[in-house]
């Protein structure tokens, strides 16, 4: 039934090797030592609104609405200064300006 060698190793490879699925998600491994190291919680309010706030930013990174909003994202960027708190603002020009 497999008339290459070829054939005859992808059949066997495909009987004798279990697929592995999907490969290894770049960034989880890293997401779970942070959920680690976030168990005991961040006691000051102003390094948890900070936490929170970069966790925003890069999930908006993941958010495809994030960022084709007027295909160059300058509405989902307004929409999110129209919703930030000062301190996100102000760490938001802190870090543009690299001043942090």
């Amino acid at each position: 039934d497999h008339p290459t060698p070829a054939a005859i190793a992808g059949h066997l490879a495909a009987e004798l090797v279990p697929d592995a699925g999907p490969g290894p998600v770049p960034g989880l491994a890293e997401l779970d030592r942070l959920e680690g190291a976030l168990d005991g919680g961040v006691d000051d309010p102003a390094d948890r609104e900070r936490l929170a706030g970069r966790l925003r930013e890069l999930l908006g990174r993941l958010d495809p609405a994030a960022t084709a909003a007027d295909g160059d994202g300058t509405a989902a960027i307004e929409d999110r200064m129209d919703g930030a708190s000062d301190d996100e603002l102000f760490d938001l020009i802190d870090n543009e300006l690299g001043l942090s």
